[in-house]
């Protein structure tokens, strides 16, 4: 789905415009620019009818949302957002728009664009800079919401957006000044001088372009325009800053405000990672990521580290952590790419890793295929030093499409797909946590008191979580948001109904959420065998074969293949019958499993908490 907002509203699903009615559109608007939050009816019906609502009004928005989920084939439980649908959710008191991670929104793209162009700047880049800061005002094509009669919400969003895009000019304008562009502003100053004429700092502009391109005389009129402007209109005199550049200009200053721009020395940049917590446990495993990126064996050549682990495990937050402690020690830095609903190969798929690359700091142009996309990031990674970190990677294609070209970078894959296989020169497998380890982790996000007040209830708490990150941290918020309830009682629970422990929610996620997403990309004949696997106990080659009436041979090969999924274990691998069990955590999950390649997780799942910035583990 592609939402444009900067503009009049328009919404694109596989290429086609889907046109809704004006009020509805207000109502679809309203929920889009508040993605991911709940919008109390009560506000739609203020946007809708202000103070004067009709008696109907509450049913008249349910319709609205009715004929929205309709329209753009909505899923409505929030269940399918990973397999590329957006929802719209009912909530208490009102609804919820969850977009699809291969959605794309204008306006979320504009912000993070704009915030990719600080960091640029900050980081010594403006001319990279300016180019992401034209990309974004490149989004715009008209007043946002172009059309509708707008009421409160609409028209703070509106405000709101407007103010961003002047900002983003001014910030333009400012970095091209520094670049020396200023002749080649002159004529667009001009106009937005003309278009806005109270607006001081582009009036400060025009008169230091001109009087860097030596129309001194020019420069001074304009502050004799602004000045005569605001007294008429507001009976105002120019703000200091005004004042003071007149000045200068004026006695021909040869301040360093005003002298031709020095030459702007550029390093390397590096990429903004997100915060990462403590790591707990896997000391052996960092190290091992650690000399597999090194291989002082293999200079000048790329290295590839997969990091794999079974659902839960945390692979995202240990292969970020490693990012934040070696990023350093790459030139260039380090890159985080989620690539999370990226999965074909096609255009569609081109144009979001385009997008995906932009917002990571890779400027792209074109993006009309995969190989066009792998030749401009080649490009630009052949002389650069990185570490490139890709999550959510689904397909070969993508993999060939971000493998950088520099001779002394490093890309490390989050390998979560089964049909990727083995993709890098060295494996690192994350393990699950030891007993201590787990009681660590659940004390720092219960709390020690919590955890002290029945340790040893909180130690069996633990146990039953198997060193399962997600789960860990999931039952640890559920801990915190039942602070009167015994731990001894949450363990009853959870010995009585083990199977909650994979319902629990941790920072919108559960282990059934983790499960679904690896089943998803099994085969059909692999997802028969792990059916086969759904009691929970060792089960040996012949059972598992006559379960699905297949010869023994190719049930074994499937098997196997499951293995490297981390799905399924084998137990006693020398007895000559061999034996397979679902793994770890994932038998908790096991009757829902040989279904969840076409079904939603439960829809009552246990929710702790949809949020966690001190979230200890991604799966």
């Amino acid at each position: 789905m592609h939402i444009e907002l900067l503009g009049p509203l328009r919404i694109y699903r596989y290429g086609s415009e889907v046109s809704l009615p004006a009020k509805t559109q207000k109502v679809f608007a309203a929920l889009v620019l508040n993605a991911g939050s709940i919008v109390p009816t009560t506000r739609l019906v203020d946007e809708l009818w202000g103070d004067q609502p009709p008696v109907s009004a509450l049913r008249t928005v349910q319709t609205y949302v009715y004929h929205i989920r309709k329209r753009l084939q909505l899923d409505d439980s929030g269940a399918n957002a990973d397999d590329g649908r957006s929802s719209l959710i009912t909530r208490p008191g009102g609804y919820e728009f969850r977009l699809a991670p291969s959605a794309i929104v204008d306006t979320i793209r504009f912000d993070g664009l704009l915030e990719r162009a600080r960091l640029l700047a900050r980081d010594g880049a403006p001319a990279e800079s300016v180019s992401t800061i034209r990309a974004a005002l490149d989004l715009w094509h008209g007043q946002p919401f172009t059309g509708l009669e707008t009421g409160p919400l609409l028209s703070v969003a509106r405000v709101r957006l407007e103010q961003a895009r002047r900002s983003a000019l001014e910030q333009r304008v400012e970095l091209e000044l520094q670049l020396g562009q200023h002749k080649q502003l002159i004529d667009e100053m001009y106009a937005l001088v003309a278009d806005d004429p109270s607006h001081e700092s582009f009036s400060v502009h025009l008169m230091i372009a001109l009087h860097r391109s030596g129309r001194r005389a020019e420069s001074l009129n304009v502050y004799h325009r602004l000045r005569r402007y605001l007294a008429e209109e507001f009976g105002v005199v120019p703000s200091g800053t005004v004042r003071q550049t007149f000045q200068e200009i004026l006695d021909d200053s040869e301040t360093t405000s005003f002298e031709p721009p020095r030459p702007i020395t550029t390093r390397p940049r590096r990429s903004p990672l997100p915060p990462c917590p403590r790591p707990v446990g896997r000391h052996a495993q960092r190290s091992q990521l650690r000399a597999a990126l090194a291989r002082p064996d293999q200079p000048n050549t790329l290295r590839v580290v997969e990091i794999v682990g079974e659902p839960g495990a945390g692979t995202t937050s240990f292969a970020l952590h490693a990012a934040h402690e070696l990023g350093t020690t790459f030139g260039d830095g380090c890159l985080l790419l989620d690539l999370k609903g990226v999965t074909d190969d096609g255009p569609v798929a081109a144009r979001t890793l385009g997008e995906r690359l932009t917002a990571a700091g890779v400027p792209m142009t074109s993006c009309a295929d995969l190989d066009d996309v792998a030749e401009q990031f080649r490009g630009w990674s052949r002389t650069r030093e990185l570490l490139l970190v890709a999550d959510h990677l689904a397909t070969p294609a993508v993999l060939t499409t971000i493998r950088p070209s520099g001779p002394n970078s490093a890309l490390v894959v989050i390998n979560q797909s089964p049909a990727l296989g083995q993709v890098g020169d060295d494996v690192v497998e994350v393990p699950p946590l030891t007993a201590a380890e787990s009681l660590a982790l659940l004390t720092t996000i219960a709390g020690a008191t919590r955890v002290e007040a029945d340790s040893r209830a909180a130690a069996r708490l633990a146990e039953l979580c198997a060193g399962n990150p997600l789960v860990l941290s999931a039952v640890a918020r559920w801990m915190t948001c039942r602070p009167h309830v015994p731990v001894a009682r949450l363990v009853r629970e959870l010995e009585t109904d083990p199977r909650k422990l994979a319902r629990l929610w941790w920072a919108g996620r559960c282990l059934e959420d983790s499960v679904r997403e690896r089943v998803r990309h099994l085969t059909d004949a692999a997802t028969e065998t792990l059916a086969a696997l759904r009691t929970g106990t060792d089960t040996s080659l012949a059972a598992v074969a006559t379960r699905l009436s297949r010869e023994a041979k190719t049930v074994e090969a499937t098997l196997e293949d499951l293995t490297d999924t981390h799905l399924v274990e084998e137990i006693d691998a020398d007895e000559p019958d061999r034996r397979f069990r679902l793994r770890g955590m994932a038998r908790l999950v096991s009757p829902w499993i040989y279904t969840s390649k076409i079904s939603p997780p439960h829809p009552h799942a246990f929710t702790t908490s949809n949020t966690a910035p001190d979230e200890p583990v991604r799966d």
